[in-house]
């Protein structure tokens, strides 16, 4: 700073003191003296604080002498020098310095001077001169050298100009150059850092571009606009749009804008009204006392019409006219020569009115109207109207009605031979010209009334306009057969009421009359009741109004009340329904979306025709389901087995139902050779007479003649799938014949316990439990106490599916033989030679097998005969020596001979007897003995001595 300060000040007095430089030795004395002072005794600060001890004296040369020639050229080289050096050291000083104004209080110090008196300094660096010391010594305050830059700044003309800024410069600087180009007040303009202008990112001037964060490098760019916001340009239907406008514009330039940008999509454009002249630019809307743009504060409304092409229709014309919605009336009115009326949608338009109050638009249908004179003859009487053109036929009749006794129904109007029709204009009738009149003649003749019936006949019947409704419809009883209490009349939606007269019901002489039979009444005729589960909701069902029912191919239904839906699942719901011939139904309905579970179980419905399956009846369809027309059950099994009547008759309810199921699978297996796949209680379907029938075939799958296996993703119902398929739930599944037979299995004892499930007794809803207990083979048969059943469901749940029955053999199990072929078995097991001789030494090894039963069959009593009346058994065994052993093989052979000599024995022993059957069965644990004589049989089926095709035997194992 001090080096900045004593160039200035040497340069400073150096170029002050050559100019006074002459060719006297006085001058150069005085040259000297000063470069003395200046320079060889110091600053001037240090020559004020020394104490002068001798008083300087200017020396007066005694004699002039000339200048040489070479002093002359040093003096003037010396000067010429000293102006360059000047001039270099200020340009220095610019570079490197700042100046401030004068001090008005040394106390701020030099920097507060500075801040207060920076405006000074603004413009390009001026030089200003500071008083800082008591005696104002000439001095310039310095500051640390700061980089400039040179940016590029953008306007929005297209020009590019270049400054030079500093970091330290507020935004204002590059307003302030601007503003020396294109002469707008600041106010007007927005500085953006970038080549991209935004809203929100405008710089204010008053900060610095520190402040902002912005360094500089080689290329910066800023851009400057012209204050562009938002203007509201409002279109003649109240539309409008906002877009931004550059200031400078003129009134007549925005309007071209609009003009351009809107011409492609309405070509007949005109503007009507701008707030100001065509020449006023935008930025003369700005008040002169405020800093804000006006059009900041108040938006600019511009308006714009466009041309519409309205179809005028006259007498004999019809003609297009583009007009400007903003038109009044007259405008239109105009074109023509007459005075004219002009109707829109029945109003008449008013002449001072704007054409757009009236919504007309592109395309509206204008009516030219007129005055026409109608005369109206009947017989000799003449009747006289003025009436409008565009008026309707009906009209006149409805003034004729009241003039005459003729109801406007009965009335008949011509006009040039031509019958005059309601709804149609009196302009549509006339060929002459508009002034013209109408001579119309009028007749009474008898009302025939529309009337189409439900099979598509259209009738006509003649009545007259104050019969009521009730008259019609007996009219139509005795054409149609078609009952009075079913007959609903409509017109539209509306239905005639019986007391309501014709009159007042029909809108016009030519209104046609709907006929609809009341679905329910059509239905309830010949309805036949058979369920007695669903005979109330039957009897709801036909007294249902129409609007609650649907017809779909001759059966009705209600998709609309829940209490008639009578199952669900799947996406699919099953409906009360009564067919046309009486026959109560099951309507099973499937969403579009289900088609193909749809086509499958129609496929095979159709195909499996049997007592056992669910009846296939009918199919029927709208626009969004699908409908299989089934036989009606009344219980599915899972509601079956908590009815009163299966728990008090379970034992022989269970029996047949399980045979029912198994014949039914036996229908899919054998006679179709499919699968199911879907057993489960809610598929088993018990019918008024409690036969259970399988249903729902909609993922079952039909194999071919040569093929016994399905692959596919695994499929059913949790807890009612084989263990295979669980096995191959992450693949793809195999399906065989055998996957049905296990869960049927678990139907059976489900069927038999009473809604037990063998792989889950205490009833827990835990799937994954089941699923693991099946694959697992765990389940537990404890809750049924019938052992020749129990052992039918074990064989059915065996967990390999090679060991599992087929459905032949399932059915061949004796579970479903009664307790005489039970019986009679035992009896013919008795007769086998084997049998009788087992009391020797060396027996025969089924004999052997038998005989080795006997401690597990009779584990209470040492003889079996300690079960028996000592009686009978003494007078049975009396031929015998040594009597009976306790051997199951004798005790076989002591059934046979009591069953064959009976009638030998004394009537005492015949009385106590009774029937043999009953008499062993009710003494000895027989189920047990005829399990296991059953399986030991069975068993030699895989032996080279089998039993079971023995003559006596063979008819107890036909599968």
């Amino acid at each position: 700073m001090d080096m900045c300060r004593g160039l200035c000040s040497m340069t400073a007095i150096l170029l002050v003191l050559t100019p006074h430089v002459t060719s006297s030795d006085t001058n150069n004395m005085r040259i000297a003296t000063s470069a003395k002072l200046f320079i060889g005794n110091g600053s001037a600060s240090q020559r004020h604080n020394t104490t002068e001890t001798t008083p300087v004296t200017e020396t007066t040369p005694t004699t002039t002498e000339e200048l040489t020639r070479e002093q002359v050229i040093l003096i003037i080289a010396l000067q010429i020098s000293l102006t360059c050096f000047f001039f270099v050291g200020l340009l220095v000083c610019c570079c490197l310095c700042y100046c401030c104004g004068e001090y008005d209080d040394c106390e701020e110090g030099r920097e507060g001077c500075r801040d207060r008196f920076s405006d000074c300094c603004e413009n390009c660096f001026s030089r200003c001169v500071c008083k800082c010391d008591a005696e104002a010594t000439l001095m310039v305050a310095c500051v640390q050298s700061e980089p400039v830059y040179v940016i590029s700044v953008h306007l929005p003309d297209g020009q590019s100009v270049r400054m030079s800024v500093k970091g330290t410069d507020k935004v204002r600087v590059i307003k302030t150059k601007v503003n020396n180009i294109v002469n707008l007040p600041l106010c007007y303009l927005n500085v953006y850092h970038g080549l991209i202008p935004s809203e929100s990112d405008s710089l204010d001037e008053d900060r610095t571009f520190m402040d902002y964060g912005i360094y500089f490098g080689t290329d910066s760019v800023f851009t400057v606009t012209y204050g562009l916001h938002k203007i509201l340009v409002q279109f003649a239907d109240d539309s409008h749009e906002e877009q931004f406008w550059n200031p400078l514009l003129t009134v007549e330039d925005l309007v071209n804008m609009i003009y351009l940008k809107l011409q492609a999509a309405h070509k007949d454009m005109i503007l009507i009204k701008a707030q100001r002249k065509g020449r006023d630019t935008l930025r003369t809307l700005v008040e002169s006392d405020k800093k804000t743009p006006l059009y900041r504060l108040h938006k600019i409304k511009v308006s714009v019409s466009f041309q519409v092409v309205l179809k005028i229709i006259g007498q004999n014309t019809q003609k297009s006219a583009k007009v400007f919605p903003t038109d009044t009336v007259d405008a239109l009115a105009k074109n023509f020569v007459r005075a004219v009326i002009f109707i829109y949608e029945g109003t008449q338009l008013g002449s001072d009115k704007k054409l757009k109050d009236y919504g007309l638009q592109e395309g509206s249908v204008v009516t030219l109207d007129w005055s026409v004179k109608v005369y109206v003859t009947r017989g000799g009487q003449i009747y006289k109207y003025s009436l409008l053109a565009s008026k309707v036929v009906g009209t006149l009749k409805q003034i004729l009605a009241v003039d005459t006794d003729i109801h406007l129904f009965e009335q008949h109007l011509s006009f040039h031979g031509n019958v005059l029709s309601d709804d149609k204009m009196f302009a549509e009738y006339l060929t002459s010209k508009m002034e013209g009149k109408m001579v119309i003649i009028l007749t009474s003749q008898p009302w025939r009334v529309p009337v189409l019936l439900p099979t598509g006949t259209l009738i006509d019947y003649q009545v007259s306009p104050n019969n009521n409704v009730a008259f019609l419809k007996k009219q139509i009883e005795a054409d149609a057969d078609i009952p009075v209490s079913r007959q609903i009349l409509q017109i539209g939606q509306n239905d005639l009421a019986d007391d309501g007269l014709l009159c007042d019901s029909i809108v016009t002489s030519s209104s046609v009359i709907y006929l609809k039979e009341q679905i329910a009444l059509k239905y309830s005729a010949n309805w036949t009741p058979v369920s007695a589960r669903w005979r109330s909701l039957f009897e709801e069902l036909l007294q249902v109004s129409d609007g609650n029912l649907k017809e779909v191919n001759n059966v009705c239904f209600s998709t609309k009340i829940d209490r008639f839906k009578i199952g669900s699942g799947n996406k699919t719901e099953v409906l009360l329904g009564i067919r046309h011939d009486g026959r109560e139904v099951a309507v099973k309905r499937f969403p579009r979306s289900m088609s193909q579970n749809f086509k499958n179980e129609k496929g095979l419905l159709t195909t499996l025709d049997s007592p056992n399956i669910i009846r296939y009846l009918d199919i029927a369809m709208d626009d969004e389901f699908l409908y299989l027309i089934l036989e009606l059950g009344e219980f599915t099994l899972n509601e079956f087995i908590s009815t009163d009547e299966y728990k008090q008759n379970q034992g022989s309810i269970s029996r047949d139902l399980v045979g029912h199921i198994l014949e039914s699978l036996r229908t899919l297996h054998t006679g179709h050779n499919v699968i199911h796949m879907d057993i489960k209680p809610h598929n088993v379907l018990i019918d008024i007479s409690n036969r259970a029938k399988l249903s729902d075939f909609g993922i079952s799958v039909v194999l071919p003649d040569n093929q016994s296996t399905f692959y596919t993703t695994a499929k059913g119902t949790y807890h009612w799938v084989a263990k295979e398929i669980l096995d191959s739930a992450t693949g793809k599944a195999k399906y065989k014949k055998n996957a049905d037979i296990q869960v049927a299995g678990m139907l059976v004892y489900y069927t038999l316990t009473g809604g037990i499930h063998p792989f889950m007794p205490s009833g827990e809803a835990d799937v994954f439990l089941c699923n693991k207990k099946v694959q697992d083979g765990k389940h537990d048969l404890s809750a049924l106490d019938d052992i020749v059943g129990k052992h039918l469901v074990a064989w059915m749940l065996q967990p390999d599916p090679e060991l599992r029955p087929t459905i032949e053999e399932a059915l061949a199990h004796p579970f479903f033989w009664n307790v005489d072929m039970r019986y009679r078995f035992l009896g013919a097991l008795g007769d086998e030679k084997e049998v009788k001789e087992s009391w020797k030494q060396q027996p025969h090894s089924v004999a052997l097998t038998l005989d080795r039963l006997t401690v597990s069959v009779f584990n209470t009593v040492p003889h079996w005969k300690d079960l028996l009346d000592q009686a009978v058994y003494n007078g049975v065994a009396k031929p015998r020596k040594n009597g009976y052993r306790s051997t199951i093989c004798e005790l076989l052979r002591f059934m046979r001979n009591v069953d064959v000599h009976l009638k030998d024995q004394p009537p005492a022993i015949q009385a106590n007897v009774g029937n043999p059957m009953t008499y062993f069965t009710a003494r000895l644990p027989f189920d047990e003995l005829f399990l296991k004589v059953y399986k030991t049989v069975k068993d030699t089926r895989s032996s080279a001595d089998d039993w079971t095709v023995r003559g006596s035997l063979k008819e107890y194992f036909k599968a």
